[in-house]
């Protein structure tokens, strides 16, 4: 069956969006509508979205969030903030079995309270326990038909519901950079198989096999690069240090152009301040800065990076001490004690699940 295109968001409103189905990738469509939703309430001066909005904002936070690295970066990601909620959504667009799953995870995490807060303060220590119940759900999670498919019928029958607007608010990405070998493989391990959790030795070999069948002219740099990001992605939501000390190093080297390094050297370094590792995650971070502080300021790429940086100094302020003095002295353009808009990695408007934030209180 050939894929179907990709659909491109351009400020398009629900009847144009929905009458693309069948002739458009659904994951796109749905995320139309995230990116529609969002505009939307930025553009209504405080009106909060309906039930039927913040269920599609809802679903497709956990979606990606699980897809992409399990329930544990569902609470660790700005996507926690749909966590009070979250299996109401499922439910109301009838995926029962997934909200059972979630709620085992919830459980899990133990929160003081079921508020964004809370689990925010839940997810921070690290534990083995609880992770190993997140390793499970992750397991079912996977097993089970695509939510995706629900969530599109759910905005069909509620498309009253969710009419958006026409807006010029959109993403306007910059020209894509040409994928290196490497990170053509690196994306490819990440779709070989739901779940999988490889040594680095496997995910070398799967890459291997991956560039043979492919036909990607890869270097053994370009095998090994590819392999060290992926794992480096896994020791971080396993808490595994050892492992990921040496990757991180090798990742540093091999891997810097790669689209999503940045946002897992980041979370690494979270990492290492959770886990009382602050000295290290301070050289981490200013490893990084001065290798930003060498890239080309005018690169939309390079402004966005300082920024996404900026975050994870802001939130960690007393623990990386150093990386706060370089950041101030290099990037002074940047006021650390202000609010700094995030421009994740587009020229225009906010990446899906950056806003717009739910009411506290529920659905």
């Amino acid at each position: 069956m050939a894929r179907l295109p990709r659909f491109e968001y351009t400020g398009q409103t629900t009847p144009e969006i929905l009458a693309c189905k069948g002739t458009h990738g659904l994951s796109s469509l749905l995320l139309a509508f995230e990116w529609g939703i969002e505009a939307k309430v930025r553009a209504s001066n405080g009106e909060p979205p309906t039930e039927a909005e913040i269920t599609v904002l809802a679903v497709q936070a956990l979606n990606r969030e699980v897809n992409n690295g399990g329930y544990h970066q569902f609470f660790w990601n700005s996507s926690r903030q749909y966590a009070p909620i979250i299996a109401d959504a499922l439910r109301r667009i009838g995926c029962s079995e997934t909200a059972a799953i979630t709620e085992r995870a919830i459980a899990a995490l133990n929160p003081d309270a079921l508020t964004v807060e809370a689990v925010n303060s839940a997810i921070l220590p690290e534990s083995k326990e609880r992770d190993a119940i997140f390793s499970l759900c992750d397991k079912d999670f996977y097993r089970l038909p695509d939510i995706s498919v629900n969530l599109f019928a759910f905005l069909e029958d509620h498309q009253n519901d969710v009419q958006l607007i026409r807006t010029d608010d959109y993403p306007r990405f910059p020209p894509k950079r040409p994928r290196s070998n490497a990170t053509i493989l690196r994306s490819k391990l990440e779709w070989y198989k739901k779940g999988w959790n490889p040594s680095f030795e496997e995910a070398c070999n799967v890459a291997r096999e991956l560039a043979a069948q492919k036909e990607i002219s890869a270097t053994d740099g370009d095998i090994e690069g590819a392999a060290t990001l992926f794992c480096l992605k896994r020791c971080v939501r396993a808490g595994d240090f050892e492992t990921g000390k040496t990757l991180a190093d090798r990742a540093s080297e091999l891997m810097r152009d790669d689209p999503t390094y940045i946002i897992t050297l980041r979370d690494w370094a979270q990492f290492l301040v959770t886990s009382g590792r602050q000295a290290l995650a301070d050289v981490t971070s200013i490893n990084y800065l001065k290798y930003l502080k060498q890239c080309d300021p005018s690169e939309v790429r390079t402004v966005n990076s300082i920024r996404f940086w900026a975050e994870l100094l802001q939130t960690n302020p007393e623990a990386l001490p150093e990386s706060h003095k370089f950041f101030i002295s290099n990037f002074p353009e940047l006021d650390l004690n202000k609010p700094i808009e995030k421009k994740a990695f587009v020229k225009n408007g906010r990446a899906p699940g950056t806003g717009p934030q739910i009411p506290q209180d529920g659905l």
